[in-house]
C-alpha cells in the first residue's frame, strides 16, 4: 500500500480510496484542474458518508416496508393536490 492509500486509510475516507484513481485518470484525459479533481473527490465522499447515514437510519427506524411518493394511492385522499407544479 502506497503512502496516499495509508493516509486516506488513516483520515477514514474509504470511499476516496475507491475511486481516486479512477477520477484521476478521467481528469488528466479530461484537463480538469487539481483543485476541481479535489473537489469531485470531496463532493464523492460526502455524498457516499450521506447516503450512509441515510441507510443506517432507515435500519434502525426497522420500517416494514420502504415506502415512496411514486406508490402512494391518491385517488384514496381526493383532497390532495398530487403535481403542484
Amino acid at each position: 500500500m502506497d503512502n496516499l492509500e495509508q493516509y486516506l486509510q488513516i483520515l477514514n475516507l474509504t470511499h476516496i480510496m475507491a475511486i481516486y484513481q479512477k477520477e484521476a485518470q478521467e481528469c488528466m484525459q479530461t484537463g480538469v484542474s487539481y483543485e476541481m479533481f479535489l473537489q469531485r473527490l470531496l463532493e464523492q465522499e460526502v455524498l457516499a458518508r450521506m447516503n450512509k447515514k441515510i441507510q443506517a437510519a432507515i435500519k434502525k427506524s426497522h420500517f416494514s416496508s420502504l415506502k415512496t411518493v411514486e406508490g402512494f394511492d391518491f385517488a384514496k385522499v381526493p383532497s390532495l393536490i398530487r403535481n403542484a407544479s
